[in-house]
């Protein structure tokens, strides 16, 4: 999304967390300079752009920028992740379909797969905590949608800004999935959360139309 917003064309390809620099989607293969394609993780994609087309940092634009990115990056991933891996519902009707059926018809090498990404899952949860606790993983959520709420206030785009940048990128890769009904969520506590955010399921539906 932050790409489409800032204005670079680029191509989507199916791919998966293996063939990322960092274990982690997405990543970019740049088309030019023609050479050695490297791929650039996610983490570095804004600095990416800024060189190629010169948008703004905006870390250094806003200092909240780092503070509130802090929600997302925690909060609201850590109940991501509960929510798509480890809800026994939702890895069957959602993330199976995503991830494992479509990698293999092999019935061991989907189990295989499917007991990786979930205790892939339970270890990325555990870093922060002794146990994993689903409800307690939802209520800060919950007060993380809250406080991105208050910042979004009556604006258009986060931090006020004329246009939607690399924080609108990163809330609505969280907020499209939560809302998308085509997801097939069986068990979508977090979307019901932020559902009771008007301004960020319009912020949602705003971005929504640059797609």
């Amino acid at each position: 999304a932050y790409l489409k917003f800032v204005g670079v064309d680029f191509d989507l390809v199916p791919s998966n967390n293996h063939a990322s620099p960092t274990g982690a989607l997405p990543f970019l293969l740049p088309a030019l300079p023609p050479g050695p394609e490297t791929p650039i993780p996610s983490g570095k994609l804004q600095k990416w752009a800024i060189e190629q087309v010169h948008c703004e940092e905006e870390q250094q634009l806003n200092p909240r920028f780092n503070v509130y990115s802090s929600l997302l990056d925690h909060r609201i991933r850590n109940a991501w992740l509960y929510l798509l891996y480890l809800n026994h519902e939702n890895f069957e009707a959602v993330t199976r379909r995503l991830y494992v059926d479509s990698t293999s018809s092999n019935f061991a090498v989907r189990a295989a797969l499917s007991s990786q990404l979930q205790q892939a899952a339970r270890d990325e949860l555990l870093k922060s905590s002794q146990f994993i606790d689903a409800s307690a993983l939802e209520a800060e959520a919950a007060e993380a949608f809250e406080a991105l709420s208050t910042l979004l206030g009556d604006h258009v785009h986060f931090f006020n800004r004329p246009n939607p940048g690399l924080f609108d990128a990163s809330v609505f890769a969280y907020t499209h999935l939560l809302l998308d009904q085509g997801m097939g969520w069986k068990y979508n506590r977090l979307g019901q959360l932020l559902s009771r955010h008007d301004n960020l399921v319009q912020h949602q539906a705003r971005l929504l139309k640059f797609f």
